[in-house]
């Protein structure tokens, strides 16, 4: 009985392993820069979202919509939205910010402060077959 509850118990565990992925966190301004502001995330590869602080996605290339949380002085529709094209690596923390040009002007670009390896996350095996694959097909092409 015992032996059965604990192989049960392993399964069960073994299917909440998680995959590898990465987090886009907009948290972590630069307090000594006047100019440079959080950002809430708004979508992920057109995927809208409510306004997150951290969001985790899958490692690769993505989309990510994002408004600065600086208060602007215009009404522009767009002033405070920008897209930020980003190739993201697993098990990756990517602290991005609203960089603005002064206190002024309501320009501003996103900015990928620093990236930092995330902890508890296990990088994925890279798959023989799939390199194989690679191979083979770059030597046909």
């Amino acid at each position: 009985m015992k032996t059965t509850f604990a192989l049960l118990a392993a399964m069960m565990l073994a299917g909440c392993a998680t995959s590898p992925y990465a987090i886009i966190d907009g948290t972590q301004s630069q307090v000594s820069d006047p100019d440079n502001y959080d950002v809430k995330i708004l979508s992920v590869d057109g995927k809208r979202l409510p306004k997150e602080d951290i969001e985790n996605v899958s490692p690769g290339f993505h989309y990510i919509n994002l408004v600065t949380t600086k208060r602007l002085n215009t009404r522009a529709k767009d002033a405070d939205y920008k897209m930020l094209a980003i190739d993201v690596k697993e098990c990756t923390r990517y602290l991005v910010t609203a960089q603005h040009k002064n206190s002024v002007r309501d320009e501003w670009e996103p900015k990928v402060l620093r990236e930092e390896p995330i902890k508890a996350c296990t990088p994925g095996e890279k798959s023989e077959t799939a390199e194989v694959l690679t191979v083979v097909t770059d030597a046909e092409g």
